[in-house]
């Protein structure tokens, strides 16, 4: 809450929830309370740079897997090609069949980051198959492999007036983190369970996760350099319209001359995001009625689009 408030101040145009009440001009801390559904309290003089370093450490938490990846990818090898896919790929990304060419993008399918994390969370089933499997989040943003969770008895913590209810876990439950990351909250509630913790985190995404907003950061006084960095469920163009807009902010402030002292924008878009946004300008597809078969992307529908 803080985070969002602090910011509003910096730049204009974004929106604060409308839950959050401060005074203006006030320094807001990070102070997380108890919400009814089992969650831990975060006092302002937390720590999570230590809690996160001791979290990790611990024999409760697991991000590495547990051995299983030959089988798991092997599964997942079934589930996420096809006979199509191999075809093309057998014959340089490009084949015909009858009067209809199909070209298979350079890069598609799941990043790494992604298939590490559904690799990971299908280990967690094998490596526990009696116990109760919890996750703080849809895994990745794909239908398709939400729903091969689900079918291996992976469970969605319940959300109630927009709280998670961390208390239906209980010690021996295993949580699942999903490849986009979890709250310090979040995962501080959880520590205190004695359960078993399977983070599946994205490693990039875990690096954005080292900065934090310290108790009475003022960015009209503090903040004095800011790097963007993009989120892989976004498009590459709404990335750089967020990092234009923190730009041109760093530049009123700074001067034109000093920006790039003061203002970066990291290229984390995979492959994946970048080419297919790249044939879809292209538009080397013929006129006319077409069907587009979209391939298994982490936030891509599985389904046919009509053209």
């Amino acid at each position: 809450m803080a985070i969002s408030v602090q910011f509003a101040r910096l730049f204009p145009g974004f929106v604060v929830p409308s839950r959050v009440r401060y005074a203006p001009g006030a320094r807001l801390s990070l102070i997380v309370r108890c919400d009814g559904g089992g969650g831990a309290a975060i006092e302002q003089d937390f720590d999570k740079k230590a809690f996160r370093h001791s979290l990790t450490r611990s024999e409760n938490y697991n991000r590495r897997g547990f051995g299983h990846k030959k089988e798991t990818l092997e599964l997942m090898n079934q589930e996420y090609t096809s006979d199509v896919i191999k075809t093309l790929k057998e014959n340089n990304n490009e084949y015909t069949w009858g009067n209809v060419t199909v070209k298979l993008a350079e890069a598609y399918g799941f990043c790494w980051g992604v298939e590490r994390a559904v690799q990971i969370a299908y280990e967690a089933r094998k490596q526990f198959p009696e116990e109760r499997i919890w996750i703080t989040n849809e895994i990745i943003h794909n239908p398709t492999v939400n729903k091969r969770l689900e079918e291996m008895e992976v469970q969605n913590i319940p959300v109630d007036d927009g709280q998670k209810q961390f208390d239906i876990v209980d010690k021996g439950d295993v949580v699942i983190l999903p490849a986009f990351g979890a709250a310090v909250d979040e995962m501080f509630t959880l520590s205190q369970k004695k359960i078993q913790i399977v983070d599946t985190t994205c490693p990039w995404v875990s690096k954005k996760f080292k900065y934090a907003v310290s108790p009475g950061f003022d960015p009209d006084v503090d903040l004095v350099k800011v790097g963007i960095a993009n989120q892989t469920t976004m498009l590459k163009g709404e990335t750089e319209e967020i990092g234009k807009l923190v730009e041109k902010t760093m530049m009123r402030r700074f001067g034109i001359e000093n920006v790039n002292e003061h203002f970066i924008s990291f290229n984390t878009i995979c492959d994946a995001t970048q080419h297919g946004e790249l044939v879809e300008k292209e538009n080397w597809l013929p006129p006319g009625p077409i069907t587009i078969g979209v391939t298994s992307g982490a936030s891509t529908p599985d389904k046919l689009f009509e053209v």
